[in-house]
């Protein structure tokens, strides 16, 4: 029997902040919107993969999304990635900031409308283009590990890239970026008025600038990488280490120079990359999904509390986190997902284990569980160590369970 051609549709919503009351969540306006983006593989199987600019959704949202969008929708709940970008300058989604949860789910669903409408077919191309932006934020101070920028310490600075075109004309339709950056320029930073402004920040105006070189006739979607220790190298927000103590100082004006700059230079490299990457037939889709069972540990400091330190309580509690890894093939290109955030490095090391070259990377979907540090985190008493309630040795139960379903993968 002939295989299905591939079939793909793409879709937009800004998320409407008109019913929200500010402040909300520290914010008191809006500096650039925020968007939900949808995009839908269909051949043998139906998939969704939707990416919104908020820093995190929960799980009982995220269960709820899924189970609305099944309802209206027909699709499989299995089959459905939803992805946050995670910018920090954007409340939270929570029941405690109201209407936040509903603006979310009414933007999701008008994305998802639009991909529906749109259905084509197309061909696929992969590349890899390096993009020196982001940097390792692991830097040693007088008073332990803390957060700065440490140009010694690894970076992965590959933009891994779909391209996805009609098959008929050859126009590009949608470009999906894997990237291992967080985005944070503006991060906890004040404008003249004293005031945080919400903003998708550099992935969400990347992602917006790209779309503008096509006439906003495309559709970007970010899928995080491991970005667990990597910032842009340059922020609003910078640390000030001396011997005496840690200070920040910050300055708005020069933020949104940077967010522009920075952003300027990623989308147009993209852009004059695209008409190079060639497209082919990619008709099949499968799922692959492991668990990985990682040791618990307690979190003794909460998040906000967390200061850099020599000294700090790792012990482990008596129960287990279950890790999921997902992937999607289509073809010869491979999605792998996680909820926790990843080291750059150990992003690199499993994206060079991967069956296919054509691989891409993706944390934070479906879900948090924050970070999954390294040995060396625990040694050194890092900010992601401190952070998470993962366990020393995560990292190495979670690769154990990634190579066998890179097995299964390469068995089919």
């Amino acid at each position: 029997m002939k295989n299905k051609k591939l079939e793909f549709g793409c879709g937009k919503a800004k998320l409407d902040f008109s019913n929200i009351i500010f402040p909300i969540n520290g914010f008191s306006g809006i500096d650039d919107d925020l968007f939900a983006r949808a995009i839908i593989f269909n051949s043998n199987q139906k998939i969704l993969i939707i990416s919104v600019e908020v820093p995190s959704l929960t799980a009982e949202v995220i269960s709820e999304i899924k189970k609305e969008i099944r309802k209206e929708y027909s699709f499989k709940e299995q089959n459905i990635w939803i992805s946050v970008t995670h910018s920090f300058c954007a409340p939270h989604v929570t029941s405690k900031y109201i209407g936040t949860i509903e603006m979310v789910k009414k933007a999701i669903k008008e994305s998802v409308e639009l991909a529906i409408q749109n259905y084509q077919e197309v061909r696929l191309g992969y590349s890899i283009c390096e993009l020196p932006i982001n940097v390792n934020r692991n830097i040693e101070t007088p008073f332990g590990w803390w957060l700065g920028k440490n140009n010694d310490e690894f970076s992965n600075h590959d933009v891994r890239i779909i391209k996805v075109a009609a098959s008929k004309s050859g126009e590009v339709l949608s470009i999906l970026l894997n990237y291992d950056i967080q985005s944070s320029i503006m991060d906890k930073v004040e404008n003249e008025n004293k005031q945080l402004q919400i903003t998708p920040d550099l992935m969400g105006i990347v992602c917006k600038k790209i779309e503008d070189c096509y006439n906003d006739t495309i559709i970007t979607l970010f899928l995080l990488g491991a970005a667990g220790d990597q910032v842009p190298i340059s922020q609003a927000r910078t640390a000030i280490i001396s011997k005496e103590n840690l200070l920040y100082k910050s300055n708005y004006k020069q933020g949104r120079k940077y967010l522009e700059r920075l952003s300027r230079y990623f989308a147009n490299t993209i852009y004059s990359k695209m008409n190079l990457i060639k497209v082919e037939e990619s008709n099949t889709i499968r799922l692959f999904r492991k668990v990985a069972i990682c040791n618990q540990k307690i979190m003794p400091v909460p998040t906000k509390e967390l200061q850099p330190t020599t000294v700090f309580d790792f012990t482990l509690t008596k129960k287990k986190i279950e890790v999921e890894i997902e992937a999607i093939s289509i073809g010869d290109i491979l999605l792998i997902a996680t909820k926790p955030e990843l080291n750059s490095a150990f992003g690199k090391q499993i994206l060079q284990k991967s069956p296919t070259e054509k691989t891409m990377l993706c944390t934070m979907i479906n879900g948090g569980i924050k970070y999954l540090p390294e040995e060396l985190d625990f040694k050194r008493i890092t900010y992601t160590a401190m952070n998470t309630k993962l366990a020393q040795g995560s990292s190495e139960q979670f690769y154990h369970s990634l190579l066998e379903l890179y097995r299964e993968i390469k068995q089919g």
